[in-house]
């Protein structure tokens, strides 16, 4: 099988079937991990993500939880990203000045040693094929590098490059 680009990839997805995979949250990542394994894929395999050039505003994935929970550890966004979603719901959304009045009360009243917190709001230049508005990623260590080999599945590390 030849290798192929994203745009030729997305195309003959798009032709074959519908277009190439969205991946939303850790249960769909599973599920391509485990399609990949049963398939016996050891080659990189394009996903719908794409870099775009044009930044816009997203909100994580926040599915509507209540409950808010202080990490006091350092992280970073996408870090404190990942472990939010592994481990709670996803980072707070907040929507609205109601909610961030509530959202400043309940760090100023439970967690008053947090300085910063980060919140699930964030520009990014990718985009899925789909138009879907998805905001999970599931980058390898030091990725994207803009090495031009982005957004592609590495069955090996079982994260994207």
């Amino acid at each position: 099988m030849e290798a192929k680009t994203w745009d030729k990839a997305q195309t003959n997805c798009r032709e074959n079937y519908t277009d190439l995979a969205t991946i939303g949250s850790h249960d769909d990542m599973k599920r391509l991990v485990s399609m990949a394994a049963d398939s016996g894929v050891k080659a990189e395999i394009w996903i719908g993500l794409k870099k775009t050039g044009l930044t816009s505003w997203m909100w994580s994935e926040n599915n509507g939880s209540r409950g808010v929970y202080a990490v006091l550890q350092e992280k970073s966004w996408r870090q404190a990203q990942e472990y939010c979603r592994l481990n709670y719901t996803d980072l707070a959304s907040v929507r609205s000045q109601t909610e961030n009045q509530a959202l400043q009360q309940i760090v100023h009243e439970k967690y008053p040693s947090a300085s910063l917190v980060w919140i699930g709001l964030f520009r990014d230049e990718w985009k899925w094929s789909d138009q879907s508005d998805s905001s999970f990623r599931y980058w390898g260590v030091n990725q994207p590098n803009n090495d031009g080999r982005c957004a592609l599945y590495h069955p090996a590390s079982k994260k994207w490059r």
